[in-house]
């Protein structure tokens, strides 16, 4: 029931790109990235703060993925559909029996 009610809402493409590598050097080198697919929300940044009432940054989008193969830290990036990259600031993950959702939220 989980992955019938989610499966459907994942229409976007994005991309979770790997962490750069270093040489010998000490210079810092691509590694790529990988592609998954992922319900994608965006949000307007910012929030009005109930006890200040100023505006408080937030993220600037939340992706929701299925069955990620790998752990997602905060600092992580990723590119969204529109070709607009994001870092990770908060990731949350959901375990229900053998499929796991993890909504990621970036800015």
């Amino acid at each position: 029931m989980f992955v019938a009610a989610i499966r459907p809402l994942m229409t976007a493409e994005v991309r979770h790109w790997l962490p750069p590598t270093r040489d010998i050097h000490g210079r810092q080198a691509s590694t790529g990235s990988t592609a998954h697919r992922a319900r994608v929300l965006n949000t307007p940044g910012s929030i009005i703060s109930s006890a200040l009432r100023e505006r408080m940054g937030d993220a600037s989008a939340v992706i929701w993925l299925l069955n990620h193969p790998r752990m997602i830290a905060i600092g992580d990036t990723f590119e969204l559909p529109a070709g607009e990259t994001l870092k990770v600031i908060r990731a949350e993950r959901r375990t229900s029996g053998p499929d796991t959702l993890s909504k990621v939220y970036l800015s």
